[in-house]
């Protein structure tokens, strides 16, 4: 955990009220508790016969629970989920479905041990795509699809964007709110940095905080999957004449690469534009930060 100082590890037990590590954990309490019932289950599932045998026999459900804790070394929750599920045959189908499901929710509490937790936020991998829905709300309403994705907003483009991707982050404020996103995606040689705070809650200091948490995790080679090495220079491309983005890539300690002069062409869905037939430029600045860079800006932070 992130501590009051930025990016000081403190003892979690300090800061296990603030709302936004508390959600981290419940979050993480509640998928281990009903991966341990569907264990429970599995097991139940495998050892039908005896399982069945113990429950009718037993004198009460109490009874019945000591029995299976003690032969089965189980959880108390386990326990008590034989006791109350139907005693049946399952299916082949429904035990696949029943070990997909534990797959996957061993999956989940894999991602969520890989949170990243700051004094004000928490930046949760983005594991599924319920945050993505608030995401295109709060484009759609801000009318900032076309400026920060280059292409007209459409129905159909709002309800295919999807923040669900590998090495991407969900930010959530200590109210529990949704307030963005920030993650890593790979260019051709390096890893390039991408961030989006919905607009309500700018102006507040959390892009910085985010941008300086995620960086710090990537350069201490805490990003799972890819290596310190490999995160040897984050680069960041921002339209011109987007200051505010400009000066937080600035702020952080990115320099900009001025040998690089970036023009990108979107299509355009305006077929009447003769000027824009085949699309438009868009003018970008590409910036670029190596661990040496940040630890200087770090320091003079510390």
């Amino acid at each position: 955990f992130i501590g009051k100082r930025k990016h000081e590890i403190v003892n979690k037990k300090r800061y296990e009220k603030m709302g936004h590590i508390k959600m981290h954990l419940e979050r993480l309490q509640k998928a281990e508790e009903w991966l341990s019932v569907l264990e429970g289950r599995a097991l139940a599932i495998e050892n039908m016969e005896q399982v069945i045998a113990v429950v009718v026999h037993a004198e009460s459900s109490k009874d019945a629970m000591e029995q299976l804790m003690a032969q089965y070394n189980l959880k108390e929750e386990q326990a008590h989920a034989i006791c109350h599920m139907r005693v049946r045959v399952y299916s082949s189908e429904e035990r696949k479905k029943l070990y997909k499901e534990m797959d996957e929710l061993k999956e989940q509490i894999t991602e969520l041990k890989k949170s990243i937790v700051t004094q004000r936020l928490l930046l949760e991998p983005a594991i599924c795509d319920d945050s993505s829905r608030e995401l295109a709300e709060a484009i759609h309403k801000a009318g900032e699809f076309e400026w920060y994705f280059g292409v007209t907003e459409t129905p159909e483009r709002l309800r295919e964007l999807s923040i669900k991707r590998k090495l991407f982050y969900n930010i959530f404020d200590s109210d529990r709110n949704f307030i963005g996103y920030v993650g890593f995606h790979k260019d051709e040689q390096w890893y390039e940095v991408e961030i989006y705070i919905i607009k309500k809650y700018r102006r507040r200091g959390y892009a910085k905080e985010s941008l300086t948490a995620i960086l710090l995790e990537a350069f201490n080679g805490r990003i799972e999957g890819v290596t310190e090495v490999e995160f040897g220079k984050v680069t960041a491309s921002v339209r011109k004449e987007n200051h505010a983005s400009r000066a937080l890539m600035e702020s952080c300690g990115f320099q900009q690469n001025k040998e690089i002069g970036l023009s990108l062409l979107f299509p355009t869905d305006n077929e009447e534009d003769e000027e824009q037939e085949l699309g438009k430029f868009i003018d970008l600045v590409h910036y670029f930060i190596t661990k040496e860079m940040f630890e200087e800006i770090k320091k003079g932070v510390d």
